[in-house]
């Protein structure tokens, strides 16, 4: 029994002694840092959401497309489709069976429909006629407008009439033929112009007993005038040295786009009448470069 008792008071003091060690080292430097040293500070941890649960977002109400009081969509002529974009927009086709028209999408509120309607009206005129409401109103302008101007050209050429009296068809055929040249040569044009539809309703417009020229009609009137005016042109020349004048000769060279090259040969001369003249003789085609002898 003394020998337990001994054990026990032996293990007492360790605990003792064990304790005082403890208070020892709290108390001492060992628990203070030194100046100027701080403990280091670690990043925050990434929270990490628990499995099974699920984000809350806030969601946005979704755009509707707007009524639009309009026949081209109450009677399925267009359709609109609202596109996710930031802001909405609306992107429109023509329902015409093979028309692909998809004009620019347009923002949800823009109403204006006039360009829509006027791609019915060229595109699709048959059915612009049948929807549209404003048709039959504009349809009745236009004609009060062109009997007017109908009118107003008949009256304007009433008092040519009487001056037609006397002369003859060949006549009037002969100088408007002339006059019709003269215009297309003047004015650098096409000689298939004469062809369009455009001149023929001018021309009868203005005169229905006036036959159409063609293109090879008028080919071979500019052939007769190109002859005739260059006869004219060579007895005036030789005229002109036969009296003693000289003549006075200028070039041009240039290249076309189709890189062949010509030269225009002009003659200067002064007549009878002391009056200064100036002509195109003629124009070649080079077939050397004019650019080899520069």
């Amino acid at each position: 029994m003394k020998v337990v008792k001994v054990i026990k008071v032996i293990k007492v003091i360790k605990v003792n002694k064990v304790i005082t060690s403890i208070v020892k080292m709290s108390q001492s430097s060992l628990s203070s840092l030194p100046s100027g040293l701080s403990l280091p500070i670690l990043p925050p941890a990434p929270f990490v959401q628990p499995s099974g649960l699920h984000t809350l977002q806030y969601r946005k109400k979704k755009p509707e497309l707007p009524s639009i009081d309009s026949t081209l969509f109450s009677s399925n002529l267009f359709s609109r489709t609202l596109l996710d974009t930031i802001p909405p927009t609306v992107q429109l086709n023509c329902l015409q069976l093979g028309c692909i028209y998809a004009p620019k999408p347009q923002l949800v509120s823009y109403k204006q429909t006039s360009n829509y309607w006027t791609h019915y009206k060229h595109t699709h005129s048959e059915i612009y006629v049948i929807h549209n409401p404003n048709h039959a109103i504009l349809t009745k302008l236009q004609t009060s407008k062109t009997s007017l101007h109908a009118s107003d050209i008949a009256i304007l050429f009433t008092p040519r009439i009487p001056q037609l009296i006397g002369i003859g068809t060949n006549v009037l055929n002969h100088k408007y033929r002339a006059l019709l040249l003269d215009f297309v040569v003047s004015n650098n044009l096409a000689l298939y112009v004469v062809d369009s539809r455009s001149c023929h309703r001018l021309i009868q417009h203005c005169n229905p007993k006036i036959l159409a020229i063609s293109t090879s009609t008028l080919t071979r009137d500019l052939d007769k005038t190109f002859f005739s005016a260059q006869n004219t042109l060579k007895l005036e020349l030789q005229e002109h040295i036969k009296g003693g004048g000289r003549i006075s000769i200028t070039t041009d060279a240039w290249s076309a786009r189709n890189f062949k090259e010509f030269i225009a040969i002009t003659g200067h001369w002064i007549n009878k009448e002391w009056k200064q003249r100036s002509q195109l003789l003629d124009i070649a085609h080079l077939v050397v470069s004019y650019t080899l002898y520069s």
